[in-house]
């Protein structure tokens, strides 16, 4: 249950991040840096939150997938992925 919590408030935190990036404009930047290092799961983790913040939530689910497919055993990921899910199927 900690481990949880902790992923989600990492997946928060990372949100906010991506957030900020994107109020200053710098998605394209993000969509950039993922083209440039297509094997970093953190970079594509980051990308995916940013696209799911700008709206694009089919974008992040794919995005994110990708981030889970490179490195599989990060929990934040999985985590990531599992709650867009969930929001997208309320």
């Amino acid at each position: 249950m900690q481990s949880q919590r902790m992923d989600r408030r990492e997946f928060l935190q990372s949100g906010l991040v991506a957030a900020s990036l994107i109020a200053a404009g710098r998605l394209p930047l993000l969509a950039r840096d993922a083209s440039l290092a297509p094997k970093n799961a953190d970079v594509q983790y980051r990308y995916g939150l940013a696209l799911y913040l700008s709206g694009d939530n089919e974008a992040a689910l794919q995005q994110l997938q990708l981030a889970i497919d490179l490195a599989p055993d990060v929990e934040t990921f999985q985590t990531a992925l599992r709650l867009l899910k969930e929001k997208m199927n309320q």
